[in-house]
């Protein structure tokens, strides 16, 4: 049940047989009211958008700020040791967790954070792209 102060004013108003010029006030600040509450309803919508957007943005970012120990190969982010060399491992570009798969030659590597979802297709084993990397 919503509560109107200006319908219990109404009421009194009413009741009492005040004066036209009293109801003409009170029908301006309901007309305020639901202005108000037009434009509050808006404003939140608004709010809300630019919440998903700016989010959306923060993630766009996150996945070009690559660190400096990782390198973006095949869609995956290899990771350099403290030799300087490349590990056999590929990494999500989104979370730069570890991906993981039990048979790459038929299935997609997957990222290992819960909730991510990222799936690549690697073709090359992990070995030769490292190989790769590490002669560059």
């Amino acid at each position: 049940m919503k509560l109107n102060p200006f319908s219990l004013i109404e009421e009194l108003i009413n009741e009492h047989g005040s004066s036209s010029i009293l109801r003409e006030r009170l029908l301006l600040l309901k007309d305020e009211l639901r202005n108000i509450e037009k434009e509050r309803t808006e404003l939140k919508t608004k709010i809300s958008e630019l919440m998903k957007e700016n989010a959306e943005c923060r993630k766009q970012l996150d996945k070009q700020n690559i660190p400096d120990q990782f390198t973006e190969y095949l869609g995956a982010l290899f990771k350099r040791d403290p030799s300087g060399r490349y590990a056999p491992v590929a990494h999500c570009p989104e979370c730069k967790r570890p991906l993981w798969n039990n048979e790459p030659q038929i299935f997609p590597y997957e990222c290992s954070t819960p909730g991510c979802g990222y799936t690549i297709m690697i073709h090359e084993s992990l070995t030769s792209i490292v190989d790769k990397l590490n002669k560059k």
